[in-house]
């Protein structure tokens, strides 16, 4: 297995470590910052819509946070395998890792489809207890996104087999044409022809007027083009892990079910994260829609906290899989420590701008003065808690590169049912909190679990997880 130039060679001991991370962290931050932009253009165009339109689409966040992280987790099992085996040089085992990851694409993608169309889309909104004026258009926009879930597994799977290999890069430029075709036909779809000003001059725009339902039809249409992109990288013949064409799709059950035991904690704690968010969210569409929306809008405009923090996790995740396949530990804990470092100078810096910031940031979505007053309340108070979030994310990505899965997994669990819902319930039922009654308890839980998780990361049993088969 010898090294291309299209992907890092993390196992070489000449690269500087702020090198070496940052190469791979500021492609998963132009990733992330992609995805940002994405959501607050979207946000954004629907939010000129009413705050309706915006709760319709915001109440359906958890189901989709559940489905996306769920698989999500079970992409990160085939990142780290491939990784691993990168790092203990077993070329063979990693082809193999590869042509399980197309099998599970084609099963789970099948099925997540199959679930949207018929019974999450019909039902989801009247589930959440939503407004039944928005029931329709939420119903829509669920239904268009349930569509392309094959897609977007295809997208996900590839990407972090891309990350397992070292190459950040090209995830990036799947996501950055995600967003570029997402942002286009969201315009096209979502309003109708009309007269528009450009440099002066009046001229008419197109459009197919579909609402709430254009800006689903717009992500899918992006769901497409960028799984298909992330394909033609994964069959690449310059890859450091390349296919026996072959043999694409494989079933190898020892490998695959290995695969899962890693995966399935991350996604069962990605589960139990959505399914929490989803009983808050409920909580919520009680209070009324412009509660509703607000939620949304500070969740999205916290996201910018979030764009840097998640590539160093992925860094993390792949750099400590390799170190550790290639039997250096300590190189490992080493690389590790400086990526928790790099995450915290980082973060502490987003989370003064978002504190000044709050209400231009929550200022791009609406000028409902009650949902922007409310939205930056919350901001604020999780402003507090955003080194938390920097580290706990951090470590978390050193712990599921060890293959250390199930603490990180139970301790969500805690967190989200001990301790957000149950004390979000009883502020928002007892002592008449609105937004801040989700967004308090969210900022214990992330103190707590970053406080737990580096005891974890401390005592260093995290290195000799690993099993061989």
């Amino acid at each position: 297995m010898t090294t291309t130039r299209k992907q890092l060679n993390i196992l070489d001991r000449s690269i500087p470590a702020r090198a070496l991370i940052f190469s791979l962290v500021i492609p998963s931050f132009i990733e992330e910052l992609g995805q940002i932009l994405t959501m607050y253009v979207d946000t954004a165009m629907v939010g000129r819509l009413g705050v309706n339109a915006s709760a319709a689409i915001a109440v359906n966040h958890p189901i989709l946070m559940l489905t996306n992280g769920f698989n999500f987790g079970l992409a990160i099992g085939f990142s780290v395998m491939i990784a691993r085996f990168i790092g203990e040089e077993h070329p063979e085992d990693a082809r193999e890792v590869m042509r399980n990851a197309m099998f599970h694409i084609l099963w789970f993608g099948g099925l997540l489809t199959t679930l949207y169309i018929f019974v999450i889309a019909p039902n989801f909104a009247r589930w959440m207890n939503a407004d039944p004026t928005i029931w329709e258009d939420a119903g829509a926009y669920i239904f268009h996104l349930g569509t392309t879930r094959l897609f977007l597994a295809m997208l996900s799977i590839n990407s972090n087999l891309l990350r397992g290999m070292g190459d950040t890069r090209r995830p990036m430029f799947c996501n950055i044409l995600h967003n570029v075709v997402n942002v286009v036909f969201n315009y096209l779809l979502i309003y109708p022809t009309r007269t528009i000003t450009l440099l002066g001059m009046q001229m008419t725009m197109i459009g197919a007027g579909k609402g709430v339902a254009g800006a689903a039809m717009g992500t899918s249409l992006a769901n497409i083009c960028s799984a298909s992109l992330s394909m033609y990288f994964v069959l690449r013949k310059d890859n450091l892990v390349t296919f026996d064409r072959s043999r694409i799709v494989g079933i190898n059950g020892p490998l695959l079910r290995r695969t899962y035991r890693l995966g399935i904690p991350i996604a069962l704690e990605r589960l139990v994260l959505s399914s929490g968010q989803l009983a808050t969210t409920r909580m919520l569409a009680g209070l009324g829609n412009t509660v509703v929306a607000a939620h949304s809008y500070a969740n999205t405009a916290e996201s910018v906290c979030y764009m840097p923090i998640n590539g160093f996790g992925v860094a993390a995740t792949t750099i400590v899989a390799q170190w550790l396949g290639a039997g250096d530990p300590d190189k490992a804990e080493e690389l590790g420590n400086k990526c928790v470092k790099y995450a915290c100078l980082v973060m502490a810096v987003c989370a003064v701008l978002m504190f000044i910031f709050a209400p231009q940031l929550v200022g791009v979505f609406t000028t409902d003065q009650q949902a922007i007053s409310m939205a930056s309340q919350a901001l604020r108070v999780q402003a507090f808690a955003e080194l938390f979030v920097a580290i706990a994310n951090t470590v978390s990505g050193i712990l599921r590169g060890a293959g250390d899965t199930k603490f990180s997994s139970f301790l969500s669990m805690v967190g989200m049912w001990g301790v957000r819902v149950p004390l979000a319930y009883i502020l928002i039922h007892f002592f008449g909190f609105s937004l801040l009654g989700v967004w308090l308890p969210m900022a214990l839980d992330w103190t707590m679990r970053c406080l737990l998780m580096t005891i974890r990361y401390r005592r260093g049993k995290w290195k000799n997880v690993w099993k061989p088969a």
